[in-house]
């Protein structure tokens, strides 16, 4: 099943939200490899945008993955997508959630929506997602929820690059802070 991003929106059965739940520890014990993995993969597939990532745009692709900031932006990503995850069954809260993140990279970052699209379709193919839970997280990746009141959540609303603002605090790799799995 692809992501959808238009039309009618898949709907997460409880198969499919016991499905992700039941993957979920297993991927995120991996965060820091396998956030690496996605956003590596992502920065491959679409080096262009790298650019949106201030702390990082000038570093040479071989060095990508040793860098600390790039690591650091990895772990914002999965830790988005866990906390996404953490409000499955609460969609309102999930919404607002996605809303936020999605304001403050439109607004602040100028960051294209299409690269929504791209991040998730990267990371629910990556080969660390069983392969009989896979359309589970596509559908999560498309609407999740319960009724795709917001089209594409994921798309649309969580994946934009998070590129550092002047008012960053950096943050050395040593001290990456994994958040709780749900």
């Amino acid at each position: 099943m692809p992501i959808v991003d238009q039309g009618p929106l898949p709907t997460l059965s409880d198969g499919d939200k016991k499905a992700i739940r039941e993957t979920w520890r297993e991927i995120y014990d991996q965060f820091e490899a396998n956030s690496l993995k996605v956003l590596l993969s992502f920065l491959k597939d679409f080096p262009g945008a790298q650019q949106l990532f201030p702390k990082f745009s000038e570093v040479k692709s071989a060095d990508l993955p040793h860098n600390p900031e790039v690591k650091w932006q990895a772990s914002r990503i999965i830790n988005a997508i866990n906390d996404a995850i953490r409000l499955m069954d609460k969609e309102r809260e999930m919404i607002q959630f996605l809303k936020e993140l999605s304001r403050k990279h439109s607004a602040e970052f100028q960051v294209d929506s299409r690269l929504f699209k791209e991040m998730v379709k990267i990371f629910a193919h990556q080969a660390f997602i069983p392969v009989g839970s896979k359309e589970a997280y596509e559908k999560l990746f498309s609407g999740g929820g319960g009724g795709g009141v917001c089209p594409s959540m994921f798309s649309r609303h969580i994946f934009p690059c998070m590129p550092c603002s002047p008012h960053h605090v950096d943050i050395p790799s040593q001290t990456i802070q994994m958040n709780h799995p749900v």
